[in-house]
């Protein structure tokens, strides 16, 4: 399901494509109605996602690529890299754990209540 910026839903388990990259003139929220939205966080991930607009189908198409082999039986994971105004408490457990579900880039950007979590790597 697609929606914009300004629709009514629940952007818990969207993949969020740039006005720029988008094709509309305007972000799109790519909601993950498929097992994608099973893939946990990691700050340490096994997969990267990408996505682009596809203009005939008029849609977003996304992929995971794997960063490494993954043996059978591990979890998919990938960095979700939220912006600072939805950043929450992470709990991946890796050792490259920031603290937060947060895009490193945003980390300056987090709401002063939750910077004490923040760890990140200088």
């Amino acid at each position: 399901m697609l929606y914009r910026a300004d629709d009514e839903f629940d952007d818990t388990y969207a993949l969020i494509l740039p006005e720029e990259d988008s094709g509309m003139g305007c972000d799109l929220f790519w909601d993950l109605v498929d097992q994608t939205r099973w893939f946990n966080h990691s700050c340490d991930p096994n997969t990267e996602v990408f996505s682009k607009w596809d203009h005939e189908a008029k849609t977003i198409r996304a992929w995971w690529v794997a960063l490494r082999d993954i043996p059978v039986g591990e979890e998919i994971t990938y960095d979700y890299g939220f912006v600072a105004d939805v950043a929450e408490v992470c709990a991946c457990g890796s050792a490259k754990c920031r603290g937060l579900i947060v895009d490193p880039e945003e980390a300056a950007k987090v709401a002063p209540e939750l910077r004490p979590y923040l760890r990140l790597a200088s």
